[in-house]
């Protein structure tokens, strides 16, 4: 019987950004769903300024903090997840990043399976809150 070797997991920066109540979520280009931003760390590299880095050179937001909150193992990756607060406006690096979206929470979207996960343990930990949908905003 052959066995299949284990495949290495990437690290993964993964990061949480909130905007007024709503995360930010991302689309690569050609996907159908929506993720959060970060990338593969380089060797050596902390999640926190993976995660910086990944979200400068996608959306070209600077973060101005960042929190290292737990790490989460998807099938192929581990995702070291932090929180980030930012300042600037979101300029995609169109090459990778197709599209993005200020997410209440509520509405529903196509999100791969490891964001959501994370986002339910962010939720159910307390780490961010999100505003509460407001179906007739006051003019």
């Amino acid at each position: 019987m052959v066995e299949k070797k284990a495949r290495k997991k990437r690290n993964r920066a993964t990061a949480l950004v909130m905007n007024g109540g709503r995360l930010l979520l991302v689309r690569e280009r050609g996907a159908k769903r929506w993720s959060l931003p970060g990338g593969g760390m380089k060797k050596g590299e902390a999640p926190v300024t993976a995660a910086c880095r990944e979200l400068d050179e996608e959306t070209k937001l600077v973060a101005t903090s960042a929190t290292y909150l737990f790490h989460y193992e998807s099938p192929s990756q581990r995702h070291h997840v932090c929180l980030l607060e930012t300042e600037g406006k979101v300029e995609l690096l169109r090459e990778e990043i197709g599209d993005y979206r200020w997410w209440d929470g509520e509405t529903e979207m196509a999100i791969i399976p490891s964001a959501v996960e994370i986002i339910e343990r962010v939720k159910l930990e307390g780490f961010v809150e999100f505003a509460e949908a407001q179906l007739f905003p006051s003019a």
